[in-house]
């Protein structure tokens, strides 16, 4: 096995060879011809290659190869490394949940670095950063807290350029980003956390009033979890007791209105409900 200075493979014999063919490749190493990660570089030296392969790659991803898919990733990555592209950030995005995965959380923040700066658009950035958050968690504090200001403007400057196209999302789609970026600013401490939870009740109400409870089952769970990040346990109490009425063969409703009361110490009514939760399922 032939190494760079920093330990790195770079280039292996297997099995026997001539002493010339030994020297040939003594010689290759170190002049860095035809070893792996040079021909790595040379692949990716086209856009047309490294379209090519960032699209295996992804298509890789996606059938959980993902040893193969990090060697099509890294040929497409040298192409891009050096660009502030959509491509570079999906490269980033995918690199840092596999490193995630593996838990090597180190490299998966230098891929969150990247896509803090470069990130896609806004509903891939708040994944991204969701994820990233996730990594700085387990190795740095500190440094997580560093991203909170940069994380914010982002979030602030995304929103202000799709505020118009949000309003046009249907009810289901638009909800599920404001939860999702509710979620993310009470994560990094910004203040107005609130106004995405109750701009996101809003139009799941309004949805619910349109189409009634009966034929809203997503809004409707998604409802008594807002009404719990608002802290309004009147309204969050009666939702689970009309999720009940509505949909009285499942047992979603029943479970949730169980944990609602054990949270708020009806431990005999919590039993007597978790109980029927469990007939139904």
């Amino acid at each position: 096995v032939f190494t760079d200075n920093k330990g790195n493979e770079v280039s292996r014999l297997v099995g026997g060879c001539t002493k010339e063919e030994f020297l040939k490749l003594m010689n290759n190493v170190s002049e860095k011809n035809d070893t792996f990660s040079e021909l790595v570089k040379t692949l990716g030296k086209s856009e047309d290659n490294a379209k090519i392969f960032l699209k295996a790659a992804k298509q890789l991803a996606e059938k959980k190869d993902d040893e193969v898919a990090m060697i099509f990733f890294n040929i497409a990555e040298n192409f891009y490394k050096n660009s502030k592209t959509n491509e570079m950030a999906e490269i980033a995005k995918y690199k840092m949940l596999y490193f995630k995965e593996k838990e090597e959380f180190t490299s998966c923040n230098n891929y969150f670095d990247y896509y803090l700066k470069n990130g896609l658009n806004e509903r891939d950035y708040v994944f991204g950063v969701e994820e990233g958050i996730e990594c700085l968690e387990k190795t740095s504090v500190v440094k997580l807290k560093e991203h909170f200001t940069e994380i914010g403007t982002q979030l602030d400057y995304y929103f202000r350029m799709h505020e118009k196209e949000l309003k046009e999302l249907p009810p289901a789609l638009g909800a599920d980003y404001y939860i999702s970026v509710g979620l993310l600013k009470e994560k990094i401490e910004r203040k107005d956390f609130l106004f995405f939870f109750q701009t996101a009740r809003e139009i799941l109400e309004g949805d619910v009033k349109e189409k009634g409870a009966r034929n809203t089952k997503s809004a409707m769970l998604s409802l008594g979890f807002l009404y719990s990040k608002l802290g309004d346990k009147i309204k969050e109490e009666n939702h689970y007791k009309l999720g009940i009425e509505n949909y009285p063969d499942d047992f979603i409703f029943y479970f949730k209105y169980s944990k609602f009361l054990n949270l708020n110490l009806k431990y005999s009514e919590a039993l007597n409900i978790a109980d029927k939760a469990l007939e139904k399922s």
